[in-house]
């Protein structure tokens, strides 16, 4: 026995082989919380990894005879936000962004509606994920509240909410385990671990991996079904145009023109997009068998498969070329086209208006936080041009001059 999947469950399950004394299983099959289907591969696999771990902690407390512990019932996430909300937010601002203390209010109610019932304990990064995706499209919450706002809503308030939850976590399970020290009498673990808040800065390519990613493609005349001139036609308009994975994979020849795609079903408000040079040399070459553009990767009808195939070469292109991927690596993922395109923007003197709004960006301040990065060899440039201009000579003022004539 061991890890499981379950046609009506998104997560692995557990089982374990039965005593041959009383021909039972010494454990009841029970759910791990750790998504098998998550979005890539590099997800898919570290999740797995865990559930195996989790898997064999178990089973070393089985052969120790720790079976059925009755335990005391585990703290919720719902008595954990009210602790916060009567400790740790009446003396400190419980949002990063110092949003007022009515919205973070708010915020936190609906993060109880979501996850109340939860035990603390199982709250993990990828349930915080489905939350968002609840949240933008407008999928109801698990728990409905008074006055909730059931339409769906913009990424930026997701992400406020998925913001507070992350500080929640970081910062006060400490505190709140200090205040109540409950243990396993059995085990002598805690009941809530300390749960640690997965953050990644996104990666972007260095100019020698994206020339290595372009050559992995130039190499075989197809990867996973997508041919030469589709790839590099797909890596130069990801890089170039800045466009989201779901934008791209939603072009249709209907859009394109001779310099540009015309306006997009984006995440973001993006009215016009260019067709640079590079990137017709490679999109005239494509057939036109199909209504989208970058046909290979819809294989099939159901929602979100060109995504994932599309997610899919990227990991196989990467492998080939020897580039780390995937963010459990601390590796590029195919969001990086947009931070590299940004970045190198910005780098190459191209003003910050035009970079924000040929990729949709609205708020000036998370997009120079997030999506323009920096190298230790541009910090050491920047530092060096500090002493390289001379000196200029001292002037005197107009005032001083009119008292000189006077």
């Amino acid at each position: 026995m061991g890890l499981f999947k379950r046609p009506d469950s998104p997560y692995w399950w557990m089982a374990f082989d039965k005593d041959p004394a009383t021909g039972k299983e010494p454990r009841p099959r029970t759910s791990t919380k750790i998504l098998w289907d998550a979005p890539t591969p590099g997800q898919r696999a570290a999740n797995k990894r865990d559930a195996e771990a989790m898997w064999h902690d178990a089973l070393v407390e089985i052969r120790k005879g720790v079976h059925l512990v009755k335990e005391k019932p585990p703290i919720t996430f719902g008595e954990y936000a009210d602790w916060w909300l009567k400790t740790v937010a009446s003396t400190h601002k419980a949002a990063k962004n110092n949003k007022a203390a009515a919205t973070t209010v708010s915020s936190i109610g609906i993060l109880v509606a979501e996850f109340g019932p939860l035990p603390l304990r199982d709250l993990t990064p990828n349930r915080a994920i489905e939350f968002r995706h609840k949240r933008v499209h407008g999928i109801p919450l698990l728990h409905d509240l008074p006055n909730l706002d059931r339409g769906s809503v913009s990424a930026r308030t997701a992400d406020r909410d998925v913001e507070n939850l992350g500080i929640m976590l970081n910062r006060a399970v400490p505190d709140y385990l200090d205040a109540h020290p409950l243990r396993n009498p059995a085990t002598g673990r805690r009941y809530i671990k300390r749960l640690r808040w997965k953050e990644f800065e996104a990666r972007f390519f260095t100019r020698d991996e994206f020339a290595a990613f372009i050559a992995a493609i130039e190499e075989s005349d197809e990867i996973l079904g997508t041919r030469r001139e589709e790839g590099l036609a797909l890596a130069y308009t990801a890089i170039q145009t800045m466009l989201r994975l779901g934008s791209l994979m939603a072009l249709t020849w209907a859009k394109y023109r001779e310099d540009h795609f015309v306006p997009l079903d984006a995440k973001v408000s993006i009215k016009w997009s260019p067709v640079t040079t590079k990137m017709r040399t490679y999109l005239d070459q494509l057939p036109h068998t199909s209504e989208f553009v970058f046909q290979s990767h819809h294989i099939s009808t159901n929602e979100g498969a060109a995504e994932n195939h599309a997610i899919r070469w990227f990991a196989e292109v990467c492998a080939r070329a020897h580039i780390d991927c995937g963010r459990d690596r601390q590796g590029v993922t195919f969001h990086s086209f947009r931070h590299t395109g940004a970045s190198w923007m910005i780098e190459a003197g191209v003003d910050v208006k035009t970079v924000m709004e040929l990729g949709g960006w609205h708020n000036a301040e998370i997009f120079m936080a997030t999506y323009c990065h920096t190298t230790k060899a541009r910090k050491m440039v920047a530092a060096e041009t500090v002493l390289d201009r001379p000196a200029e000579p001292a002037t005197v003022t107009s005032i001083e001059s009119g008292r000189k004539k006077k």
